[in-house]
């Protein structure tokens, strides 16, 4: 079943010095955006991306946020190939991070 695209309906304000707007609609002109909220939309929506996955927050459903969680809070026991790997030593060449 095909879904519905959803809606732009929230908004933001933000205010430039005209020359930033001027600045900027030239930026949209060149990047064939032509809409000058559409440019601006795309590139705050890039930079949002770029800035959360670098900083390293995942983005998890709530149920599997909790399954998450509940692992961390209450790990199960160690199984055999855990206690095997814990037992040998780090192979030559490898470094472990502290």
């Amino acid at each position: 079943m095909p879904t519905t695209p959803s809606r732009r309906d929230a908004r933001v304000s933000v205010r430039f010095t005209e020359r930033e707007r001027a600045y900027i609609e030239e930026a949209a002109a060149l990047a064939s955006e032509g809409d000058l909220s559409r440019f601006i939309a795309t590139v705050a929506l890039r930079s949002a991306r770029s800035v959360v996955e670098e900083s390293g927050i995942s983005l998890l459903a709530a149920d599997r946020r909790r399954r998450f969680y509940d692992l961390l809070l209450a790990p199960p026991p160690p199984t055999d190939a855990l206690r095997e790997l814990a037992a040998n030593p780090v192979p030559d060449g490898f470094e472990l991070e502290r």
